[in-house]
């Protein structure tokens, strides 16, 4: 079983050795944590976390406005060389462009407000998410 920890600080890698995933906060395009780190500390750890033979994901879990979207599109053509596992997202509108880009089998929807019937848990397996 996999298991994911959440990381906004490059200490806690250490910390958390026993997990075999970690999830980026990229204090960007983040909204739920205090702490967080930057583009270039992300991919920084990318290929330092691949090196332990662990899994790299990246937050993505904050409302994303148009003037937003260039930002993050540059962004994960970056993290795309780096080779990142996966994405959690929370807003919608990214599923579009995680879709133009490729990338949608590597997306898992990442809600805040959890899903609470079975026709919306249906809708979101139907969007070929990696996972939801």
């Amino acid at each position: 079983m996999e298991t994911i920890v959440t990381l906004d600080s490059e200490c806690k890698i250490d910390r958390y050795s026993m997990f075999n995933s970690y999830l980026l906060v990229n204090k960007n395009f983040s909204c739920f944590h205090f702490h967080g780190l930057s583009n270039q500390k992300c991919i920084g750890l990318i290929d330092k976390i691949h090196s332990l033979n662990k899994k790299v994901y990246i937050l993505l879990d904050r409302v994303m406005f148009d003037e937003d979207i260039y930002r993050i599109k540059r962004y994960i053509k970056e993290l795309i060389k780096h080779q990142v596992d996966g994405y959690f997202i929370s807003d919608l509108g990214l599923i579009e462009l995680f879709k133009e880009i490729g990338l949608i089998e590597k997306v898992f929807y990442y809600s805040q407000t959890q899903i609470v019937s079975q026709m919306e848990l249906d809708t979101f397996c139907s969007l070929k998410l990696k996972g939801v």
